[in-house]
């Protein structure tokens, strides 16, 4: 300080240092020439030895220029002695930070004021291309109730004048917890929405208490600010209105693209008025109708029909907004183990009939416990964990049910607590007569406690006793329960004896019908999944309404009339709040991945700990036909073991990174004990993709034949990633076809059939192909709602067989539904790569040299193919660069040609001797081309 004195004695006098930063010193120091105190910054040594001082003064005289009532101004700057400082005035006050520091959380009011000055204050700065690159709470202080902002372009002007001598000095432009991604990659061609970003982030704080994303260190953060969502204030703090909370989420968009263009447009979004606090209680019996509730996420893992989850219970009018969550308490009480645990799937199974609450599933119950650090945990919470729980989840009630033996009779309590404060606020007791009446007395307990917690009369009279929608049998509920604990844990092959006991109990438990369809289907068994499933059609008065709704979806997608399914379950989202990763599914089979990416999220949004790895897994899938890695990445990373894998393996091969697309698959391949055994199946695809990209072909065929060995013994149906279906993609566009391939599963289903079919045709066997489109299936007439994907795999197999007759424009005329440029979007059915192949071939022989181009581009990009095709992408990536770059030759398009035969070459690197002749082929164009410019 000494030194600093000194050298600027004839200007300020420096009383003391105040603190210190990242960049700079900052001093007391009194102006003498204007008596008035002041604020002197010094640039830190290595940082001004960096930068050199003309730099640093030119740079720093255009920030000099900006005047408005939020901006703290520059009085002075220089250097003194080497020393580079800068002046400012003394601001009477405290920092932001100071303030956060003292309260954690600030009124919602004061928070929103603050940031909207600022806003004012960005916004002024921007319009003469001034960013702060710095905004956080340290650099926002406040005067007289107003927000100023400190050191005003000063980070640009370190930037700028340091250059690349910067990194030497291990000092970033910026803070971690309040970095743009854009800015945290390095990026220096920044604009306002880096501002934006940073102001998102502090109003963030301001709320939740701390930053949206933190860590043990600057890199943790960074990582975490460019790969994990975007989180919600709400759930730190719920009286945040969600008008604020979507503001937020838009200016921390990872793209600046995605963010508010301007920091006015962020003030103006909320500029709504906004009350300071909302009071935490309610008045009791409106408490729940007032609540915003959130939905049941599905809990299948979604890689083949989603099971029916939805509890036992009555029938319930359809309600227009989302019940309120609670969680339900392990059962207490001296009735024994069993019995206790009966009664809990009992209350919960009532609970979730009602239209003012809905039990907080499971997986949420497990992703709490999770975040909690209480990973492994029983899902079945003692009621202070519950009420734990509750309070991270901002749940606010918890139910805690009793039951106890009293010789032969049990006595029943529910009581509802407050979560917060433990106050009971509802209660209702029950007795029973032995066993045979635990159900009717809880549901009579159960009808109290709604009404109590003010349900609607109405609503409570519109549902039946218990026993008419789910079973009157307590020993068929018994074994229910029993076949559910089972089911829920994998153990299909376990639980299927136990609810056909229970049928045996209860021969129309319509419900227990409905999870013995799911174990045949999740088994592979479609044939005797079906037969439940009609089964359980036939006692529609046995179900509850969401189960009957889910049961009307899976009858239509039976008959082929998908769109009618997809209806049937947008109605359960809309009406029950539940089964938005089954709606999801059904919107994705058809290429809809925009709409299912959004149908996820918004259950994310209404979930309080987030999605089930299910769909997480799911989400990151359909990212990849729409070419959103990085969005797809970023569900990956919050998956854990075989689904964090195998998801990046999959990503990796969408996004053409073979190597690591193959590490990946093979490290898989190695084990044995991969969960869910089906992961093999994608494994397999991934390795065999990654081959083929390379050039080697024969590894490829191998790969896929060991993955087809494995399919036939693990009796799947030749699903979308069903290695015999790459196999059949590999041949048609690099190899000559072989005999149709030996499977046993393709003799006995009605897709196996087609696909066998498909292979005929492609390898010259036209008589099988052309039998096969005059059996039953092959002349069945498409869905009144439009092409299906079975639909169009007939149309394909009809084209196939007009090509080999070269019907050129048959082939066109056949293919353009179902392989027109416009799929590129993510709409087109299954095997749209063989289909725009052969209409590319069919355009290229008919001389449409630029529309063959525009199907081999497609092809390609990857763009608008199934989620699971992406896993296949390696099989015509390199080919449909080499056969754009004969069309463009052909067009004398010099640039293109080149472009797609050098990157064919960057992809075919490895070739087997037998297709060694392409690379030949390649290198000897390029030099032609290159003599001929």
């Amino acid at each position: 300080m000494s030194r600093l004195r000194g050298a600027l004695a004839d200007r300020y006098y420096v009383e003391h240092e105040l603190g210190a930063g990242g960049m700079a010193t900052v001093y007391l120091a009194r102006d003498r020439r204007h008596d008035r105190h002041v604020a002197i910054k010094v640039l830190r040594p290595e940082l001004a030895d960096a930068i050199g001082p003309d730099r640093f003064l030119r740079e720093i005289q255009i920030t000099a220029k900006l005047n408005h009532p939020h901006i703290l101004p520059l009085l002075d700057s220089g250097d003194a002695e080497g020393l580079l400082f800068y002046v400012m005035p003394l601001v009477e006050g405290e920092s932001l930070r100071d303030r956060l520091n003292r309260e954690k959380q600030l009124p919602v009011n004061d928070a929103i004021k603050i940031v909207c000055e600022v806003a004012d204050a960005l916004n002024s700065a921007h319009k003469h291309n001034i960013v702060h690159r710095d905004i956080k709470p340290e650099n926002i202080l406040l005067e007289d109730g107003h927000a100023v902002v400190a050191d005003f372009g000063i980070a640009k002007a370190v930037e700028s004048a340091g250059g690349d001598k910067l990194t030497e000095t291990g000092l970033a432009v910026g803070t971690p917890a309040y970095m743009s991604p854009e800015q945290a990659s390095a990026t220096t061609d920044l604009d306002g929405r880096t501002d934006v970003y940073s102001l998102g982030c502090v109003l963030y704080e301001t709320l939740a208490g701390e930053p949206p994303y933190t860590g043990p260190t600057a890199q943790a953060i960074i990582t975490k600010c460019m790969i994990d969502p975007v989180p919600s204030v709400r759930r730190m703090r719920q009286t945040v209105s969600p008008a604020i909370d979507s503001a937020i989420s838009k200016a921390l968009a990872k793209t600046p693209a995605d963010r508010f263009p301007t920091a006015t447009s962020f003030a103006e979004a909320l500029s709504a008025p906004v009350p300071e606090e909302l009071p935490r209680r309610l008045p009791t019996r409106s408490l729940f109708i007032a609540a915003a509730g959130v939905v049941v996420a599905a809990m299948a893992l979604t890689l083949g029909w989603n099971h029916l989850s939805a509890p036992l219970g009555r029938e319930t009018t359809p309600v227009s907004a989302a019940p309120a969550w609670t969680i339900v308490s392990e059962v207490d009480g001296s009735a024994s183990d069993e019995i206790r645990g009966i009664a809990y799937g009992l209350v919960s199974a009532a609970i979730d009939e009602a239209a003012v609450l809905r039990t907080l599933p499971e997986d949420q119950v497990r992703r709490g416990l999770t975040l909690a650090g209480k990973a492994g945990t029983s899902t079945r919470l003692a009621l202070q964990d519950a009420r734990e729980l509750a309070f991270r989840g901002s749940i606010r009630t918890v139910v805690a049910p009793t039951i106890d033996q009293l010789g032969e009779s049990y006595a029943i309590t529910v009581r509802v607590f407050d979560a917060d404060s433990g106050t009971v606020i509802a209660v209702a007791r029950g007795n029973a007569n032995g066993e045979r009446e635990i159900i009717t007395a809880v549901d009579d307990v159960v009808h109290r406690v709604r009404r109590d917690l003010g349900e609607r009369s109405r609503d409570i009279k519109a549902t039946r006793p218990f026993r008419a929608a789910a079973t009157p049998s307590f020993d068929a509920y018994r074994l229910f329960d029993r076949g559910g604990r089972l089911f829920d844990m994998g153990n299909f092959a376990d639980a299927l004896p136990v609810y056909l006991a229970a049928l045996k109990d209860d021969p129309d438990f319509a419900s227990a019908m409905l999870r013995i369809s799911a174990i045949y289907s999740n088994l592979g068994m479609g044939d005797s999944a079906r037969l439940w499933i009609e089964q359980a059609a036939q006692r529609p008065e046995r179900l509850t309404p969401v189960e009957r709704l889910t049961l009307e979806a899976r009858m239509a997608a039976q008959r082929g009339e998908e769109a009618a399914a997809r209806r049937i379950r947008q109605r359960i989202v809309r009406e029950f709040h539940t089964s938005h990763n089954a709606y999801a599914l059904s919107l994705s089979v058809i290429g809809r991945f925009e709409e299912a990416v959004a149908m996820i999220q918004e259950a994310e949004a209404a979930s309080p700990f987030g999605l089930s790895a299910g769909m997480l897994y799911n989400c990151a899938q359909w990212l990849l036909p729409l070419g959103r890695f990085e969005e797809a990445s970023q569900y990956a990373a919050r998956l854990d073991g075989d689904f964090a894998q195998i998801t990046k393996a999959a990503i990796a091969g969408a996004a053409a990174q073979w190597a690591v697309a193959e590490s990946l698959a093979v490290s898989f391949l190695d084990r044995s004990d991969v969960q869910p055994q089906v992961f093999y199946l994608r494994a397999f695809a991934v390795l065999a993709s990654a081959h083929a990209a390379r050039g080697r072909i024969g590894a490829a065929t191998r790969t896929l034949r060991e993955g087809t060995q494995l399919a036939e013994r693990m009796g799947r149906e030749p699903e979308a990633q069903d290695p015999r279906q790459a196999r059949l993609i590999l041949a048609a566009t690099t190899l000559p076809m072989g005999p149709t391939p030996r499977a046993q599963a393709l003799s006995s289903s009605v897709r196996g059939q087609r696909l066998t079919a498909l292979w005929a045709a492609w390898a010259g066997d036209t008589a099988s192909a052309a039998a096969y489109l005059t059996s039953a299936d092959g002349q069945k007439e498409p869905p009144a709602d439009g092409i299906d994907a079975d639909h169009a795999q007939r149309i394909l197999l009809r084209a196939r067989l007009a090509a080999v007759r070269e019907r050129w424009d048959d082939v066109v005329g056949l293919l353009e539904p179902i392989a027109e440029p416009t799929f590129a979007r993510g709409e087109g059915p299954a095997f749209s790569q063989l289909a725009r192949w052969t209409i590319a071939e069919a355009h290229e022989r008919l001389g449409n040299l630029d529309s063959a181009a525009t199907y081999f581009e497609l092809i390609a990009q990857y763009r608008g193919f199934g989620d699971y095709d992406q896993v296949f992408r390696g099989l015509t990536h390199s080919v449909a660069h080499r056969r754009l770059a004969l069309i463009y030759t052909k067009l004398d398009d010099v640039d293109r040609a080149e472009d797609h035969w050098v990157a064919f070459l960057d992809n075919f690197s490895d070739p087997d001797p037998e297709v060694r002749w392409m690379v030949d082929e390649a290198r000897t164009e390029l030099e032609r081309l290159a003599r001929g410019r």
